[in-house]
């Protein structure tokens, strides 16, 4: 008789959830960001004070100031918190780690803040390696912007990595 196909299914984790306004966080990158609306705010402090992870997606279009389901892409990035710290205001910068690629199913909250049932991904070691090299791609651009530093520094490394076509975007006209 043979033997049956097992299929392991991966159970939908309910949390708390964020939108994301111009900004992707990929698994195994740690990324600190500003959070002024409140109700990501509230998510935030929910993840932290109830020690579960939170779902990081990101928006359609970022001028959308309180999104639903249509304004938010499918895929996402279950993360935990690191770390929050409170500016003036309202605001906070909180220090997130991302761990797990998700599929966004369904909100199921959106007052007072987003609540989000999602099915975690499993992800190739194929893709692992294109995710790499993005992160590190993303993480030199955000260097380049956040620094003095001159463009021309990291041309070398750029056309190590084969790159070099690229590097003609960072260079002001």
């Amino acid at each position: 008789m043979p033997e049956e196909e097992k299929t392991e299914t991966v159970p939908m984790q309910t949390m708390p959830a964020l939108a994301l306004r111009g900004l992707t966080v990929y698994p195994k990158m740690m990324v600190h960001f500003d959070v002024g609306r409140e109700a990501s705010v509230k998510a935030i402090e929910e993840s932290m004070s109830s020690n579960q992870p939170i779902f990081l997606v990101a928006q359609k279009d970022i001028r959308v100031e309180e999104p639903d389901r249509n304004h938010l892409f499918a895929m996402g990035t279950v993360s935990v918190v690191r770390q929050i710290l409170r500016l003036p205001g309202k605001t906070i910068r909180v220090m997130v780690e991302g761990q797990t690629r998700a599929r966004l199913h369904e909100l199921t909250q959106t007052d007072p803040y987003l609540v989000a049932q999602v099915e975690p991904v499993e992800t190739s070691e194929h893709y692992e390696g294109k995710t790499n090299s993005l992160r590190l791609i993303v993480w030199l651009m955000f260097l380049i912007a956040s620094t003095a530093t001159s463009v021309a520094f990291f041309i070398p490394f750029l056309r190590m990595i084969g790159l070099a076509p690229a590097a003609r975007f960072l260079i002001p006209s």
